[in-house]
């Protein structure tokens, strides 16, 4: 991702990267070899797409960002659609038969 920096300051981009670029790509470099999935910003899902298809990682993380929020849902969707019978029962048993109801309730005064 440094590399994809350094490429476009060559090519005239003016912006230099700020603290939360320097702390996005620490993240997305420390996790993103562990994670099925990431959602991250527009601006660090971009620097990864440029990154010539010569150098690309070497994870099969699917990355998701406000862009392509839509199939991040499907993806969320897809992991209980095929999660597996027991670990869905065992998700009952633990949070309940309303599991997949929203607590909002936090967000009351």
């Amino acid at each position: 991702m440094w590399a994809v920096i350094a490429q476009k300051a060559a090519s005239g981009q003016k912006e230099p990267p700020n603290r939360g670029t320097v702390n996005d790509i620490n993240v997305v470099s420390g996790l993103m070899p562990y994670c099925d999935a990431m959602l991250i910003d527009n601006k660090c899902r971009a620097l990864l797409r440029d990154i010539p298809e010569k150098y690309a990682l070497p994870y099969p993380t699917n990355v998701f960002s406000r862009s392509n929020g839509e199939e991040f849902l499907e993806f969320i969707g897809n992991i209980e659609d095929t999660a597996d019978p027991l670990v869905l029962k065992l998700v009952r048993d633990v949070y309940g038969e309303d599991w997949p109801t929203a607590f909002l309730t936090i967000y009351e005064q």
